[in-house]
C-alpha cells in the first residue's frame, strides 16, 4: 500500500514539475490575493499585522483548491477508471494523491507567509512561535489534501467538478482555516500565546480527513 502510495506522489510531482503550474500560475495567484486583501484593509500596518494570519490562511485555502483540481485533473481523462486498471491499491492511491497536494500545499504556504512578511512587514515573532508555525502548516496541509482528494474523487468523472468541488470544499474545510489562523496569530502578531488547543484540533482534523478518506477512496471510485 504504501509502496502504490509512493509511486503515485512521484508519478503526481514529476507531473508537476514539468508542467510548472504550480510556480507559474498557483505562486503568482498567492501574491496577488495577498495585494488584493492589502488594498482591501488600507495602508495601515497595524491592522494588516493584527490580520496577517487569517488573510494568509485564506489565501492558501483558496490556493490549496486549485492543487486538489490539478490532482483529480490528472486522472479524469479516463474517468477513474486508469486507478482501477493499474492494480495499485487504492487505498494506496489515496495516500500517495495526499502525499503530493500536502507537499505542493506546504510549498505554496512557506511561500505564502515569505510574501506576506515583505508586502505586509509583518515578520516572525518567537523561535518556539516559528516551530509552532511550522507544524500547524504541516497539518493544515494534510487536512486539506485529504479533504481535497476526497471530495474530488466523488466528482472524478464529472464534467463540473471546476464548480462542483470548491462548494463542498471550502465550507467543509472551515473548521482547518479557523483552527491554523487561531494557532499561528501569535507567530505574526507578537502578542498572546499559541494555545495549544487549536495545533491539537489541527491534528484531529488531519487524522479524520485521512483516515475517512484512506476507507472511503475506493468505494467512492466505484460509484462515481
Amino acid at each position: 500500500m504504501f509502496r502504490d502510495g509512493w509511486a503515485v506522489a512521484s508519478k503526481d510531482l514529476k507531473i508537476e514539475i514539468r508542467s510548472r503550474v504550480l510556480a507559474m500560475q498557483v505562486m503568482p495567484l498567492t501574491g496577488a490575493i495577498l495585494i488584493i486583501f492589502g488594498f482591501a484593509l488600507g495602508p495601515d500596518i497595524g491592522r494588516l499585522r493584527q490580520n496577517a494570519s487569517g488573510l494568509i490562511w485564506v489565501s492558501i485555502l483558496l490556493c490549496s483548491m486549485l492543487a486538489v483540481q490539478r490532482s483529480i485533473a490528472i486522472e479524469r481523462e479516463c474517468g477513474g477508471e486508469f486507478l482501477k486498471l493499474t492494480g495499485y491499491d487504492l487505498a494506496g492511491v489515496f495516500i500517495g494523491k495526499v502525499l503530493a497536494v500536502a507537499i505542493e500545499v506546504f510549498l505554496i504556504a512557506i511561500a505564502t507567509i515569505a510574501i506576506t512578511s515583505v508586502v505586509f512587514n509583518t515578520g516572525l515573532h518567537g523561535i518556539m512561535n516559528i516551530l509552532v508555525l511550522i507544524a500547524v502548516t504541516a497539518l493544515a496541509s494534510i487536512s486539506l489534501s485529504s479533504a481535497g482528494i476526497i471530495f474530488g474523487a466523488m466528482f472524478i468523472s464529472s464534467d463540473t467538478a471546476e464548480t462542483l468541488l470548491p462548494l463542498i470544499y471550502l465550507p467543509l474545510t472551515s473548521p482547518v482555516l479557523l483552527a491554523a489562523t487561531k494557532a499561528s496569530l501569535p507567530t505574526f502578531s507578537g502578542s498572546g500565546s499559541i494555545k495549544l488547543i487549536w495545533v491539537g484540533i489541527l491534528f484531529l482534523l488531519a487524522v479524520a480527513y485521512f483516515s475517512v478518506g484512506s476507507i472511503s477512496f475506493e468505494p467512492l471510485l466505484e460509484d462515481y
